[in-house]
């Protein structure tokens, strides 16, 4: 997992410091995703490995739908050389085979990747989502960095008044496209399309 989306350019410290002074540091994030994903194909499927978790659900059916497009045999090399696979683009260390496209069981392994990231963000930001700190551990990091992990150049000192989230942070927000600032638009639209469902 980790390929989802393209570069984002960073957003200024000032508007960064505004949408967490206004209660949301994703607000504003319009929902693109969805548009064209047709998801409802795959609905029994999200619903049986969900097991009745409405807002799971959600969750997976926004990441299948940014990740993959609902596209079965997506695939992607990352820059490590691992590829990511099928509808939930799970990541493996060799080339994507049929196997890896079967959609029960790659939606079946996005759920149970999305569960742990669930409970690995169990800390929590002001002004953050808890949702958003979980796509932007969907999403991140091939390099092992943690996301969710405190900012250490976003600080009283450069003008925040409360601790962030690296992702959030868009002061030295590390090389190559899939940078955090990358990682804060996925996982905002993402939170965004949310409310769509």
């Amino acid at each position: 997992v980790g390929s989802g989306g393209s570069s984002k350019a960073c957003e200024s410290s000032t508007d960064v410091i505004q949408k967490l002074q206004s209660g949301n540091v994703c607000a504003g994030t319009v929902c693109k995703t969805l548009t064209g994903c047709n998801w409802k194909q795959y609905e029994s499927v999200i619903d049986q490995a969900t097991g009745g978790d409405s807002m799971l659900k959600k969750m997976i059916i926004v990441t299948m739908c940014k990740e993959s497009g609902a596209v079965p045999n997506r695939s992607h090399q990352n820059d490590n050389g691992t590829f990511d696979c099928g509808l939930m683009q799970i990541n493996q260390s060799g080339s994507c085979t049929e196997a890896s496209y079967l959609v029960t069981e790659n939606i079946t392994k996005g759920v149970q990747l999305m569960r742990q990231k669930m409970s690995a963000s169990s800390r929590t930001y002001l002004s953050v989502p808890v949702e958003a700190a979980v796509f932007a551990s969907y999403n991140c990091c091939g390099n092992g960095t943690p996301p969710n992990a405190a900012s250490v150049d976003c600080t009283v000192q450069t003008g925040f008044k409360n601790e962030v989230p690296k992702w959030v942070c868009p002061i030295n927000p590390g090389e190559g496209t899939f940078n955090m600032c990358s990682v804060k638009s996925y996982a905002c639209e993402l939170t965004a399309c949310l409310n769509s469902l």
